[in-house]
């Protein structure tokens, strides 16, 4: 009763404000640091000062914009399947 009724409904409810709050962590850099990319905009930090460009800096915001695009992605489909009216 509990996998078939219960847990469906709770993940439902759930599922949107627990989306948001992924995406505003990985935003805040709070949760950059657990998977590694704070080393990727340390590097950046390093090329930009050695090749006096923006260049590196810009790339570094793409790749953090790419994996908001595929979290954002992955939440939409999952809070599609659990959808009322789809």
């Amino acid at each position: 009763m509990y996998k078939r009724i219960i847990l469906p409904q709770v993940i439902k409810k759930i599922l949107s404000p627990m989306s948001n709050e992924i995406i505003t962590l990985i935003k805040d850099t709070s949760i950059v640091y657990t998977i590694g990319l704070n080393d990727i905009l340390r590097i950046a930090q390093i090329a930009q000062n050695q090749q006096v460009s923006l260049i590196p800096l810009i790339e570094v915001g793409l790749v953090y914009l790419i994996l908001v695009g595929i979290i954002t992605k992955v939440f939409k489909t999952i809070e599609n399947k659990y959808s009322y009216y789809v």
